[in-house]
């Protein structure tokens, strides 16, 4: 710092003209422009790594998502072929004539007709609840209640508080429903397996 001050007083009255200038130049502003450069290619990098993070995270959820769907549909495929057998078991009992299995069609003769209604409605809920149109209903409706929620206001008139009243009990009896038929559906391990459900 000190031959900084004295080039004037050493070098003649021209040269600290062409030192400080060279000094400003070469120091502070090649400097800051090599720093830009360098704080610049690390934040490209910090951005590339993070959205490659969010791919990865994205691609594994995605993953997730059709092993789960391809799990139902193999516990789908898999209880029909459970339920086809049961019947044909039943049948070739029957017509052995073993009589316990008559006994219990004769009390009972439209319970496996039940079961198997009950399984085929589940499947169909299944393929119903889980489908992209079913998803982006539910998202909408969710949307439109936010944005009901978001209207209320104070001193706001008597027929906008009415019709959010009646729109918030729509709301939740629909999201009540869509809760207890994906119950029904899917069971219980299944819904809670799911992790846009909970």
């Amino acid at each position: 710092m000190y031959k900084t001050f004295d080039v004037k007083d050493f070098n003649g009255n021209y040269y600290w003209f062409y030192y400080y200038t060279l000094e400003i130049i070469g120091a502070h502003f090649i400097m800051n422009l090599v720093c830009g450069v360098l704080c610049g290619g690390f934040s490209k990098e910090r951005t590339r790594i993070s959205n490659h993070h969010k791919f990865l995270a994205l691609k594994m959820e995605l993953e997730t998502e059709q092993l789960s769907e391809k799990y139902v549909n193999w516990i789908d495929q898999g209880q029909s072929v459970l339920d086809q057998e049961e019947v044909e078991k039943k049948k070739k009992l029957v017509e052995k004539g073993e009589e316990s299995i008559k006994e219990f069609d004769v009390r009972y003769p439209h319970l496996a007709k039940c079961m198997n209604l009950n399984s085929r409605v589940r499947s169909a809920l299944k393929r119903i609840l889980l489908s992209s149109f079913f998803y982006w209903l539910m998202m909408s409706l969710t949307f439109f209640n936010a944005l009901l929620l978001v209207i209320q206001h104070h001193n706001e008139p008597q027929l906008i508080t009415d019709i959010t009243g009646w729109a918030q009990k729509a709301f939740m009896v629909f999201f009540t429903l869509e809760v207890i038929l994906k119950l029904y559906a899917l069971g219980p391990q299944l819904y809670f397996f799911k992790l846009e459900s909970i």
